[in-house]
């Protein structure tokens, strides 16, 4: 299998993280990947033969669409491949989720949905397939999501609130802003749930989960404990408690997994900006 990350044009760069392509070859089949909530907001197509696709905990197992748009996941899922596949993504930033469709990103959390059940007119994949290489896909998505720009403003005060939680993943870290903007909590509350799809307690959990992540992938010489102390959790049993529902694994069970999937969406735990 093969993963490539792309860097998006400057002018999508405070909108979207990267672009991804995602093949799956002949030899690498049939193969199982238990995955974990990576943070941003995806517009995912599935150009040849689609994976099948289980939420943890949830029933039944389901074959992705070929064009979906994926919210929030608070909660592991299952990839499983039986067949050669290939496919696209764009990763949006986690205060992002009304960019493409202006829909309260709340409604797509722990959802997959097909892309043709909330666009009239999804033409981009048949475009996306008739592109002759890598690069007249990236420009054919680029040329997508700059028409869908035009119409759209961001919450610069949910954005706010986020990147600052990402800088410093607690509560404290956002209190002050929270209580300096012209707005009741409540109201900002509701902003941030439809910008980000999570309320602001659930999402300072993901980003401490993202970074803890990131700190088992290249802090190695760092304990479990101490990464758990850096990452902002109280004490190693609740790091464990944390980590395990995100992951479906303890932190020790993490490590020992080694693949190149696993590998991929750990980089894509890791949120960029100015």
């Amino acid at each position: 299998m093969e993963f490539r990350k792309i860097i998006p044009s400057p002018a999508l760069q405070p909108y979207v993280r990267c672009y991804w392509v995602f093949d799956v070859n002949g030899d690498d089949i049939p193969f199982s990947q238990l995955l974990f909530p990576f943070g941003s907001f995806e517009l995912i197509f599935n150009l040849l033969n689609a994976p099948q696709m289980k939420m943890v905990d949830r029933h039944p197992e389901f074959i992705q669409p070929d064009s979906l748009y994926p919210g929030q996941f608070t909660r592991p899922f299952v990839l499983s491949y039986t067949q050669k596949a290939k496919c696209i993504g764009v990763s949006l930033h986690p205060w992002m989720g009304k960019l493409l469709f202006n829909i309260p990103a709340q409604e797509f959390t722990d959802k997959v949905t097909h892309v043709n059940a909330i666009e009239d007119k999804n033409c981009l994949r048949e475009k996306l397939l008739d592109a002759k290489n890598e690069t007249a896909l990236i420009t054919r998505l680029e040329m997508h999501l700059v028409d869908k720009l035009k119409s759209y403003q961001p919450d610069t005060i949910s954005s706010l609130i986020a990147k600052t939680i990402v800088r410093n993943p607690t509560a404290e870290s956002f209190k002050s802003i929270v209580s300096s903007i012209g707005f009741t909590r409540r109201r900002i509350e509701q902003r941030f749930l439809e910008t980000t799809g999570l309320p602001m307690g659930f999402f300072v959990r993901k980003v401490r989960f993202q970074k803890a992540v990131n700190l088992l992938r290249f802090e190695r010489q760092l304990s479990l404990t101490q990464i758990g102390l850096a990452t902002g959790y109280y004490d190693q049993a609740h790091f464990t408690r944390e980590f395990k529902e995100f992951s479906g694994l303890a932190p020790s069970e993490f490590l020992k997994q080694h693949s190149e999937m696993k590998n991929f969406v750990s980089e894509l735990t890791m949120i960029e900006y100015e």
